[in-house]
């Protein structure tokens, strides 16, 4: 048997676990198709060792480099959408104390008669007018805070605060209920980013040596190997821990759903971030037939690209879902037979099922009452191929 069955039964417990997405910084951004901390820190703990590297080729909001770096590995996340690399950035970057004080700060300060945000949101459609207003008064004097990185925690404060305000909600809350709420979700940001430093601190990581723990790169998996950044890193990487985007499935990785089905870019406005791509694009390859079969070919294609970076005993550990688990699972299986990887056998639980689990606290816009194939999410473990 190639994993000790002591170790796949902490998987077990993790993936089945129904505790809510929290901790450290993974609670910034509400990122879509997340999957939980406790999973991410139990595959890391089994299959890498402290000064490894590990690598996810579809890191979306970041949960597995937030963990790996705080464990004391070496991180690779690579996404091709530049507000998943914006958030994940923002989530490992640690702040000085001057940092924070700047910050809290210039929140503090009255943002009344500051200057029209230059990249107007008029072409942001779905975005209600009192909430672009109030915004742009923040937006409008960003560039008061001294350094990139004290801007971007600012952005996230207010992309955080948009969300809490834009994201599935049929009501749109007052100015006075968004202000109270800004209050609130800039000391949480502080706190996260704070707590998130000390876990490193703890792992005996300084700030110094915090940024060069974690590579981010906002391009495509397959493009992944070609950076310069990544050629030290050729056959060092132990672990492959991803979510990959799910064939078929609706999910809104670049825009916020506002009262009822309307779709609004407003998080890469408040982020500063280019964004002139439709969902199939994030999706690798949209929800029709010919997007199911551009899919699997981005999948295999993928997966393909970023072995040569794998050692020859990585680990390849990923959880996906489907929008017909019939068809689609079984070709997902050969899709990374294809792409040059062997999957190991036990990945079953003791009944011989494949391990799968019911997806909690999420929010999928094709199956709003929870049910279906796409809620169930299945364990994958692969190893390079000989």
């Amino acid at each position: 048997m190639d994993i000790e069955p002591t170790a796949l039964q902490i998987l077990l417990d993790a993936i089945h676990s129904k505790r809510p997405v929290e901790g450290l910084t993974h609670d910034l951004y509400r990122y879509p198709a997340r999957f939980s901390p406790e999973f991410a820190r139990a595959v890391i703990d089994q299959f890498s060792s402290v000064g490894s590297y590990m690598i996810d080729p579809f890191m979306g909001g970041g949960t597995s480099i937030v963990e790996a770096v705080a464990m004391g590995r070496y991180a690779i996340g690579i996404d091709l959408n530049p507000l998943a690399h914006f958030i994940t950035d923002v989530k490992t970057t640690p702040l000085t104390s001057q940092d924070t004080t700047l910050i809290r700060n210039w929140f503090k300060k009255s943002p009344v008669g500051a200057a029209k945000y230059i990249d107007s949101s008029d072409h942001i459609v779905n975005l209600p007018l009192r909430l672009k207003m109030f915004f742009e008064q923040y937006l409008g004097r960003i560039m008061d805070l001294r350094t990139s990185k004290q801007r971007k925690v600012a952005r996230t404060a207010l992309l955080k605060t948009g969300q809490w305000a834009l994201d599935c909600r049929t009501e749109i809350p007052t100015r006075k209920q968004i202000a109270y709420k800004l209050n609130v979700v800039v000391e949480e940001v502080l706190e996260a980013l704070s707590l998130w430093t000390n876990a490193c601190h703890e792992s005996g990581i300084s700030n110094d040596e915090i940024l060069q723990r974690r590579k981010l790169l906002c391009c495509s998996a397959a493009e992944a190997p070609n950076n310069a950044a990544l050629r030290s890193t050729t056959k060092q990487i132990r672990l492959l821990i991803t979510s990959p985007p799910y064939p078929g499935v609706h999910v809104l990785y670049h825009r916020w759903q506002v009262q009822g089905r309307r779709e609004t870019p407003t998080p890469y406005w408040l982020t500063g971030q280019n964004d002139g791509n439709g969902e199939s694009f994030y999706t690798l390859g949209g929800r029709s037939k010919i997007g199911i079969e551009r899919y699997f070919n981005s999948i295999t294609h993928s997966f393909r690209s970023i072995r040569p970076l794998l050692h020859p005993k990585a680990y390849v550990v990923q959880l996906v879902a489907f929008s017909h688990i019939g068809s689609q699972l079984a070709r997902y299986s050969k899709a990374m037979g294809d792409a040059g990887y062997t999957e190991i056998e036990s990945y079953s639980d003791r009944s011989g099922s494949r391990i799968w689990r019911k997806v909690p606290n999420r929010k999928w816009y094709a199956d709003v009452h929870g049910e279906g194939d796409s809620m169930k999410e299945f364990l994958f473990i692969h190893r390079p191929s000989k």
